[in-house]
């Protein structure tokens, strides 16, 4: 009781901020499902398209000195159910190894620049949240697990595992 009455009354600053975001999406993901399920597949792919490009906009522009002021909650922590609604469409395996090695070439790329980086001063903001080079690592870390979906699923031993641990995921 006392965590909701500060809640409502002060800004938050726990370290479970993030529960708080979440709720937040939570109650706004079906309006964002029924705008998505009637967009087509050519719309879908654009908002995608979108989504990144206004977060590259958003994240990397300040780093050569060009101050972007458009932000947008599609492009902050919304755009990953977005683009993971967008990743369940795709049919073909081969979409998938081709998403799973961006995923694994951005985590490569990620890592040098970081490294070279030096200091956390040196990184754009949100290098490690909302920035696209995260959401393409979340989206081929998204289709190994779709890749390895059918196998696995065979295992008895192993749906049991997934399923104890699926209960403190937070819904992912």
């Amino acid at each position: 009781p006392n965590g909701i009455k500060e809640l409502l009354q002060n800004q938050v600053y726990f370290h479970f901020w993030f529960m708080y975001a979440l709720i937040g999406i939570y109650i706004f993901i079906p309006f964002i499902q029924k705008g998505l399920e009637a967009l087509n597949q050519t719309y879908l792919r654009a908002l995608v398209i979108v989504i990144l490009i206004m977060s590259s906009f958003e994240v990397y522009l300040p780093l050569i000195g060009i101050q972007f002021g458009f932000t947008n909650l599609v492009f902050g922590w919304v755009m990953y159910p977005i683009v993971g609604y967008a990743l369940l469409q795709i049919k073909n395996r081969k979409y998938w190894w081709w998403i799973m090695s961006a995923g694994i070439a951005s985590l490569i790329l990620t890592i040098i620049w970081r490294v070279n980086a030096g200091s956390t001063e040196a990184l754009c903001t949100n290098f490690y949240d909302l920035a696209p080079h995260m959401l393409i690592q979340t989206c081929g870390m998204f289709a190994f697990f779709m890749l390895i979906e059918e196998p696995l699923t065979h295992f008895v031993w192993i749906n049991r595992i997934v399923t104890w641990v699926s209960r403190y995921t937070f819904s992912v």
